[in-house]
C-alpha cells in the first residue's frame, strides 16, 4: 500500500529540548511557500516489537523507508506541487502530489496521490522556554486526498474528504528559521503507556523546510 504524505496530520507537541532561533512575524510567514523538504521520522514500540518509518521528500524525490518485525521496504516516487500559502489573515493552504510508479512482472502500475488541505493558523504566546512567535500552531479545518491508481490503460479513482472543528485537527511546530525567504518548521511528538507488564511508547519528528521565490 502506498503511503500518502501528509503535511498537516494530527497534533504534534514540541519537546523542551529543542531550541528555536527563529522568532517570526505575520510579515515574515505570510506568502505562497513552497516545500523544499519533508522529514518525518516515527518509530513504535509495542510488545516487544518495534517498527519505524521514514519519510524524506526532498526536490522532486521522495523515499519512505519501512521496517517491522525485522523486515525493511522501500518506497520511491516523485514530489511535487507541493506549495503552503500563509496569509496574514490567519488562514492556510497546502497542496501537495506524490507520484509512485513500480513495474511488477512486466506490467507498469502508477499512483498519484494529492492532498489538500486548509484551516487557521496563529502564533502562540511564550511559556517556559519558548518565547512569543517562536511556536506556531495550525488548525485544519478541512482536507481532500485523491489516489488515482493506473495499470495499462485504465485507471481507477478515489477521494475523501474531511471537515475538522476549530482546534479539533491541529499541529504545533517550532519555528527553528525565519529569515528572508527561508522557513524551517520543526516538530516532534511522544507517548508511552503501560499495562499491567506491557508498556508501548512512540515517536515522531517532522522537519519542514519552505522557501519562496
Amino acid at each position: 500500500m502506498k503511503k500518502v504524505i501528509l503535511f498537516v496530520a494530527g497534533a504534534a507537541l514540541i519537546t523542551g529540548s529543542m531550541v528555536s532561533c527563529g522568532k517570526s512575524t505575520k510579515g515574515k510567514m505570510d506568502g505562497e511557500w513552497t516545500i523544499d523538504s519533508y522529514v518525518s521520522n516515527s518509530t513504535s514500540t509495542s510488545g516487544g516489537g518495534t517498527s519505524s518509518e521514514n519519510v524524506n521528500a526532498t526536490g522532486a524525490a521522495v523515499t519512505i523507508t519501512s521496517t517491522s518485525g525485522g523486515s525493511t521496504s522501500t518506497q520511491t516516487g516523485t514530489f511535487s506541487n507541493a506549495t503552503y500559502t500563509i496569509s496574514k489573515d490567519g488562514t492556510w493552504s497546502n497542496t501537495m502530489t506524490v507520484v509512485f510508479v513500480e513495474t511488477v512482472f512486466g506490467t507498469q502500475y502508477t499512483t498519484t496521490q494529492t492532498q489538500i488541505a486548509s484551516g487557521t493558523w496563529d502564533f502562540l504566546s511564550g511559556v517556559g522556554e519558548f518565547k512569543k512567535h517562536e511556536r506556531v500552531v495550525f488548525n485544519t479545518l478541512s482536507s481532500t486526498s485523491t489516489q488515482v491508481d493506473a495499470v495499462g490503460g485504465s485507471s481507477t479513482t478515489s477521494t475523501s474528504s474531511n471537515t475538522y472543528a476549530e482546534g479539533e485537527s491541529s499541529d504545533v511546530y517550532l519555528i527553528t528559521e525565519s529569515k528572508g525567504k527561508s522557513l524551517i518548521l520543526t516538530s516532534t511528538e511522544g507517548n508511552s503507556s503501560t499495562s499491567g507488564s506491557s508498556t508501548s511508547s512512540s515517536t515522531n519528528s517532522t522537519t519542514i523546510t519552505l522557501s519562496q521565490n
